[in-house]
């Protein structure tokens, strides 16, 4: 909670703001971990908010050779603005299965000394490890980013890199530029799927959420991350007054759609072959199932159970909708 509290504090003093903690154990039925360390995570300028504390747990910290079933960390999401708990869990399946590079997913509950906290979608943290399981121990030996709001830079997670290459990456200002330095057909089918799902808080909105990747052979990927505002508001198409990057990191498709809109045209039309919302409503509904019952009991939600149920459908019925909506635009 004082971590919660002070960030602002601690930021304007140079100190951490999401240090570590240590925690006396950590128990998964019946195996039990010591040396484990809890954070919190997310974005404190927009999602600290509320009574319910999201983590990251690490076995690594501590002992470097330590693993939870093969991973160093587990993130722990569940924001106040996703009141189904169930968009990243549908998005980045739905992106595993389309062909991109994306994180595990399930769900989990939460106890704090023996008590009931909370319902969460528990995601595989983009590491080494998640690096090394995508593309091969050679693969995984280049450099990812991710962009942190509060430093207003991106920031480096894994590799050697001494940063010349973010700086060639963020000077792009042709379409060609970019595909000289990065596996452009992997980033064109990114953008598709990141607009036809929506994403409304990532890449096509011009905003932060997403990894860069310096692959050692390939040049630069974008991977899916942070994706608990996707499937909503489906009418979002594309447009300059939604698209706002204030960043200079997403500037690459902004080229794309003023050189070669008939190229993304194409990619848009590929990625949806793949966006079935049959299968899509019915993960929502299995899933929810699962979850059901755990978030009716979490003490710590934003929303009455009533809420709950109502998101739940919304989400389920919005594929359709979306496709819908889509293809109305094929006539514009």
């Amino acid at each position: 909670a004082e971590d919660w509290d002070t960030w602002e504090e601690r930021a304007e003093a140079g100190e951490d703001i999401k240090p570590w903690h240590e925690v006396e154990s950590f128990t998964y039925g019946d195996e039990t971990y010591t040396d484990v360390v809890i954070r919190l995570k997310g974005n404190p300028s927009s999602g600290w908010v509320g009574d319910k504390y999201l983590f990251v747990i690490a076995f690594d910290e501590v002992r470097s050779d330590a693993r939870f079933h093969g991973l160093r960390q587990i993130s722990l999401d569940a924001p106040y603005y996703d009141e189904t708990v169930l968009r990243e869990r549908l998005a980045l399946t739905w992106l595993a299965e389309i062909g991109q590079i994306a994180s595990c997913v399930n769900h989990a509950r939460l106890d704090i000394n023996g008590t009931y906290y909370g319902l969460y979608a528990s995601l595989e943290v983009a590491d080494d490890l998640y690096l090394e399981r995508r593309f091969g121990r050679a693969g995984a030996q280049g450099d990812l980013y991710k962009w942190d709001p509060v430093a207003g830079e991106l920031e480096h997670e894994e590799g050697s890199s001494e940063g010349s290459e973010v700086e060639e990456l963020l000077a792009v200002t042709t379409v060609a530029e970019f595909e000289a330095i990065a596996d452009f057909e992997q980033a064109l089918a990114f953008w598709a799927a990141d607009f036809v799902m929506p994403n409304c808080d990532g890449y096509f909105r011009g905003t932060f959420n997403f990894l860069y990747y310096l692959h050692p052979d390939s040049g630069w990927l974008i991977l899916p991350w942070d994706l608990d505002c996707s499937f909503e508001e489906y009418t979002q198409e594309w447009s300059e007054d939604i698209h706002r990057d204030y960043w200079g990191l997403t500037l690459p498709l902004d080229h794309l759609l003023t050189e070669d809109p008939e190229r993304w045209e194409a990619a848009v039309l590929a990625v949806r072959e793949y966006y079935d919302p049959e299968v899509l409503e019915a993960n929502v509904w299995t899933w929810n199932e699962q979850i059901a019952d755990s978030v009716y009991e979490d003490p710590h939600k934003y929303f009455s159970d009533d809420r709950f149920d109502e998101a739940v459908a919304l989400i389920a019925a919005f594929p359709a909708e979306r496709l819908a909506y889509l293809e109305s635009l094929d006539a514009k």
